[in-house]
């Protein structure tokens, strides 16, 4: 599951991205762009604000001055990729030229491109508030909504736009089966008798053989260098610990150390040991399990988030 901060990093990436596109459209009259963003727009701003629009154009085509209303609160939203004073007061004189006035008390402009700095309002329209500080938005002033919110409404809001832009977060997914596939196989290096069988079982001169071979294992393969950058700092915290332990060994039982480097201690290789050097190596060795388990826990639950 992504925390808040990376959903809200998703938020804008995809807002910015389709804003972007929307921008270059307007340049070159694209007006489907705009067409289709009303109902981007209206599902939008509801999840939110915690507003009941409706896009009004699908029960009513060219309903006058606006594109979304919410009736219970009397709001108005007219969407465009026009984003002047001139089109604020097109806009409030529409409402004036209406034979009826509209369900409505409050209207706002939502601008598909960036809002201006300042607004000048020149036609006052009876019955409506409408105050360009407060009632001018665009996807940033969305975005900055959001910043503040629960952790419910930003997952409503996160979800809705990776739903609706799927295109923005394409690149995104295939880095993710990168990352996946890349610490799946850093993880299986630990897959290791010693790391895993009793002590009982244990050899010193093996185990020390082991670790050290996982050790340069992780750092010549990229362990250290792999992304998500959160991955490579507990791989590195992984390799801090196996080393520690080799200096330990190495400081503590010298003849374990010196056995595990010479050709065919399989075949025994522990004549100048002692029994208090064996079984003290091993427990020393068994104690990397400890800081491991919490690191290796972690990695296998940052796979889980990137393979979901």
């Amino acid at each position: 599951m992504l925390n808040t901060a990376d959903m809200n990093e998703r938020i804008r990436r995809g807002l910015s991205i389709l804003q972007d596109y929307i921008r270059s459209g307007a340049n070159i009259n694209l007006t489907d762009a705009s067409v289709t963003s009303e109902v981007f727009v209206c599902g939008l701003l509801n999840r939110t604000f915690g507003w009941e629009l409706r896009d009004v154009n699908t029960s009513q085509r060219n309903y006058p001055c606006i594109d979304l209303l919410a009736e219970k609160a009397k709001l108005g939203v007219q969407v465009s990729t026009t984003n002047t004073s001139e089109k604020v007061n097109d806009a409030l004189r529409c409402l004036q030229r209406q034979p009826a006035p509209l369900p409505i008390t409050v209207l706002k402009l939502f601008t598909l491109v960036p809002k201006q700095r300042k607004y000048t309002v020149r036609v006052i329209c009876p019955g409506v508030r409408f105050k360009p500080q407060d009632d001018v938005l665009d996807f940033h002033t969305v975005i900055k909504h959001v910043d503040r919110s629960t952790i419910d409404r930003v997952e409503a809001v996160h979800d809705y736009v990776v739903a609706m832009i799927p295109q923005a977060f394409a690149s995104e997914a295939a880095l993710r089966r990168e990352q996946a596939s890349a610490l799946a196989m850093m993880l299986a290096l630990f897959d290791r008798a010693v790391l895993h069988d009793p002590a009982f079982a244990e050899n010193p001169l093996r185990m020390l053989q082991s670790l050290r071979e996982l050790r340069i294992d992780l750092q010549r393969r990229g362990a250290l260098r792999i992304g998500p950058p959160e991955a490579a700092t507990l791989f590195k915290d992984a390799v801090r610990v196996i080393r520690e332990c080799e200096i330990d060994v190495a400081s503590q039982f010298p003849n374990v150390a010196r056995e595990a480097e010479r050709e065919g201690q399989q075949q025994g290789g522990y004549s100048n040991q002692t029994w208090a050097e064996w079984h003290g190596a091993v427990d020393r060795m068994m104690q990397v399990r400890t800081p491991l388990s919490p690191i290796l826990a972690d990695l296998e639950s940052m796979l889980e988030q990137l393979r979901a």
